[in-house]
């Protein structure tokens, strides 16, 4: 929940700014909706910045293309990690979620926020969402993660279904047409980042899952290819 919460954040900001400090602010538009292969839906608006392709086997055959945006970002594909962050943005961040708490004043939210600027990881570690009408996946630290744990670097992760600091873990929700099912991890698989920097983050992972009801099994195998999304980037 508290990851949800935090992208949901995220999102707001990077859409606000433009996932730069120069870009073109957007006008409150919806989130755009991203392309999956088996549904046939619409490519999203803004310029195609980059995207992420995953195929699954098994009992819920599909292939599922996300397609990354900049202006404004798409929520659905997309990358958010502190490295891609100043500290000025990191910090209007924490504000807006201590903010939600209507019941606190103005200098407990500074105190929470200046407390938080202190922690390891301060926001978002690395959050990674590969989502269209056909499917979503959003990979993300287990509990207790560092910064030393997911370094700003490439680097190759253990996929599980119970992440512990220095493993990924991932939420599975697959949409084909008439149905909707919900995944874990069954199998520990590999997410290999290649590229982490600031022009983006690139990789690919492997993984098995089965339903919550046990009743599915699946191999999901893809790959990403994102901009960076923050004021720190580098065109």
């Amino acid at each position: 929940m508290m990851m949800k919460l935090r992208f949901g954040v995220v999102c707001a900001l990077l859409i606000a700014c433009g996932g730069k400090k120069d870009a073109t602010p957007s006008s409150g538009s919806a989130t755009p909706t991203t392309k999956a292969v088996t549904a046939g839906s619409e490519t999203p608006a803004g310029t195609p910045a980059g995207k992420c392709t995953f195929t699954v086997t098994g009992d819920m055959p599909m292939t599922v293309e996300a397609i990354a945006t900049k202006s404004p970002p798409n929520g659905k594909a997309m990358a958010a990690a502190d490295y891609w962050q100043t500290d000025d943005q990191l910090r209007s961040a924490l504000k807006t979620l201590s903010g939600l708490d209507s019941k606190k004043s103005k200098d407990a939210i500074e105190a929470e926020v200046d407390a938080d600027m202190k922690k390891d990881p301060k926001f978002m570690l690395l959050l990674i969402n590969c989502g269209a009408e056909g499917g979503s996946l959003n990979f993300g630290p287990g509990n207790g993660s560092k910064y030393a744990d997911v370094p700003f670097k490439p680097g190759k992760y253990s996929i599980t279904g119970k992440a512990k600091a220095g493993e990924i873990g991932v939420m599975v929700n697959l949409r084909p047409p008439g149905k909707h099912q919900s995944f874990s991890v069954s199998e520990p698989g590999t997410l290999d980042i290649t590229k982490f920097d600031l022009t983006g983050l690139t990789g690919t992972f492997s993984f098995k899952a089965k339903s919550f009801d046990d009743k599915q099994t699946v191999e999901i195998k893809g790959s990403f290819d994102y901009p960076c999304t923050g004021a720190a980037c580098k065109s």
